[in-house]
């Protein structure tokens, strides 16, 4: 188990540090890939976060205690031999990819991303694009990056901090102990209440990498009761929970958070089971094959994610080991060629320091003015045909009104002007892509109407979003127990109509039954507006519309739903006073629907009407019918 050259020049060999190191990126390769068993996948980030922590924090406190100081400039000379080559490289071919294959509004958030993952601050840029509408995750090439720029964050500071408190050792490891403390806290606190943040930024993160730090204290100082410990029971303590934590943990748990914490447990009792000598089941583990592994986990974990997003681009309908087996073969033969021609040359000293950053200097000037020219040129349009880019542009039609919406909210009013709202739509985001359609039937009634609606939110009584935030959560809960009974004791509304996408599905109908009845004993009109056809071919309309004229791939397919449909009219029929309007009728006829209109995208994602369709066709098929 002899380390490369490159590493033996500076690091005493620790296999098991590359068994937790293949571990990690091959569940994350996994996970991405598409292999369902591996539902914790993702966690392979937080064992790579605790090594790094690790790795790091242990060479500057032993340089610290050693030397007094710690040498700044010789520590970031080593994370640019270490991180600039190979990541400049996959930046560099990601952005051939998205110049030939991605449509104008993507190229330009590309673009962004490109400047962010070059600043390292791209975590902060997907935290600020994770909204709702936000396009999809496996549609975005340098998303992964977010973790790297977590990581170099870190790294800004912990350096400095051992540094300045190098000569007193106790502070030092308070200061690292309370900081760990509060991050996990904060973590534990925010979130369920605001996973979009907790995920991506350092405040809720920064404990995965201390915990690393801590660990490399107590290798450090060798407390008296970690030497108790047998290192074989650390060892299988620590593997079984990184065991269980890849296939117990999943997307719908609060993450990081308390769930967060096993994996990291698990990393930090591994490493601490080989301070003196690799215990037996770490060395079984360290077979030539998972050490390999190890050693490309860096070049790996950056191929993996744009070879997956532009093989789903150009191969949408992929699926089993068609489309599993590509997605981790090129990235992991990318990644042994990246490791031997990139990364083994650049790391060892006899490559000079001043070629390595004249390179990395023009290597990010390249790619800098690569994004000026998406951004500048607005996503070079005139790379594919006017028809392509119109339908590829639908994505951004969404609807002139707030992703949620309060009852005398003056930027949700539908309608006639002056008068109080006598209609009220209420809804989810289905009912805020009506609401332009609401807007001109309403007006050409001379009605004057609100939205009542919140993303994610069914508009039933007692109803609650099950995913997600908690302020979300309470948010509908709100809407759903208060809201709607203002609404019903509100005399000058005498018409609400009910909107979502899957009224059918999980209880709702009974839910549905108690909200008609609950405005029905108000004297109120309630009208359940349901239909929309789905997707049976695709999953983003515009996007699939686009590549299928652009990339001669197979089109999508609209087709509606009769059998929700049914259960849907067999309730309006047994509920006294609920009318309904089948919005399926102005897209399909039989068995085929409409998937554009004057040559736009019905949708502007999966389901969800884009503005201009919403108003021009439904606007006049909804005034027929109010």
């Amino acid at each position: 188990m002899q380390a490369p050259s490159h590493i033996r020049e500076n690091h005493r060999y620790r296999p098991d540090i590359d068994v937790l190191r293949a571990i990690a990126v091959i569940s994350v390769v996994l996970f991405h890939a598409g292999v369902e068993v591996v539902a914790g996948g993702f966690v392979g980030v937080d064992i790579f976060f605790v090594v790094s922590g690790y790795l790091i924090s242990k060479h500057l406190i032993e340089e610290a205690a050693a030397t007094g100081r710690v040498d700044i400039r010789d520590f970031y000379r080593r994370r640019l031999r270490r991180i600039a080559p190979v990541l400049l490289t996959v930046l560099f071919v990601t952005a051939i990819f998205a110049f030939l294959l991605l449509f104008p509004a993507s190229l330009e958030s590309f673009a962004i991303s490109l400047l962010s993952s070059l600043g390292f601050f791209s975590n902060i840029y997907f935290w600020q694009e994770s909204g709702y509408f936000a396009a999809q995750d496996s549609s975005i090439p340098l998303l992964h990056t977010w973790s790297l720029s977590i990581e170099e964050q870190f790294y800004l500071f912990i350096p400095v901090l051992i540094l300045f408190l190098a000569r007193w050792k106790k502070a030092l490891y308070l200061c690292l102990l309370l900081a760990f403390v509060l991050s996990f806290s904060l973590s534990v606190w925010q979130s369920p209440l605001r996973p979009g943040a907790s995920f991506y930024l350092l405040p809720t993160r920064v404990w995965e990498l201390l915990f690393g730090t801590l660990t490399a204290v107590l290798v450090i100082e060798r407390p008296r009761m970690l030497d108790r410990l047998p290192a074989v029971a650390l060892a299988v303590i620590g593997f079984g929970a990184i065991t269980w934590s890849l296939f117990a943990i999943d997307e719908g748990m609060a993450f990081p958070g308390w769930v967060a914490f096993v994996p990291c447990l698990g990393t930090a009792l591994v490493i601490l089971s080989g301070r003196d000598a690799i215990p037996w089941i770490s060395r079984v583990l360290a077979q030539p094959p998972v050490l390999m592994l190890g050693l490309i986990s860096y070049s790996l974990y950056l191929w993996h994610w744009p070879v997956i997003v532009f093989q789903n681009y150009l191969w949408p309908d992929a699926e089993g080991l068609i489309a599993i087996v590509p997605a981790i073969a090129i990235p992991v033969a990318l990644a042994f060629a990246s490791y031997y021609l990139i990364e083994v040359p650049t790391r060892r000293k006899s490559f000079s320091f001043l070629a390595l950053c004249r390179v990395s200097a023009g290597g990010t000037a390249a790619l800098l003015a690569t994004a000026a020219v998406a951004l500048v040129f607005a996503g070079l349009p005139q790379r594919f045909p006017a028809t392509v880019n119109r339908l590829a542009a639908a994505a951004a039609d969404g609807p002139d009104i707030p992703d949620r919406c309060l009852l005398g909210d003056p930027d949700c009013r539908l309608g006639a002007d002056g008068e109080a709202p006598s209609a009220v739509v209420i809804g989810d985001s289905y009912a805020a892509a009506l609401a332009p359609a609401f807007d001109a039937a309403l007006e050409a009634k001379g009605i004057a109407g609100a939205s009542f609606h919140q993303n994610s939110c069914k508009p039933l009584a007692g109803y609650s979003i099950a995913d997600g935030s908690r302020i979300d959560a309470r948010n509908c809960l709100d809407r759903n127990m208060k809201g709607l009974r203002r609404v019903a004791q509100d005399p000058a509304i005498k018409t609400v109509y009910l909107v979502s996408r899957d009224f059918e599905v999980d209880g709702s109908l009974d839910l549905l039954a108690r909200t008609v009845a609950l405005f029905r004993s108000a004297s109120k009109s309630v009208v359940v507006l349901y239909g929309l056809p789905k997707l049976s071919r695709g999953s983003d309309l515009p996007l699939d519309l686009a590549r299928a004229q652009a990339f001669g791939l197979p089109a999508p397919i609209l087709t509606p739903d009769r059998t929700a449909v049914r259960k849907i009219e067999a309730f309006a029929a047994r509920e006294r006073g609920a009318m309904y309007i089948d919005l399926e009728d102005a897209l399909c006829s039989g068995e085929e629907c409409a998937e554009t209109f004057e040559g736009q995208s019905i949708y502007r994602d999966g389901g969800h009407l884009t503005r201009s369709v919403s108003r021009a066709l439904f606007g006049d098929y909804l005034a027929d019918r109010l």
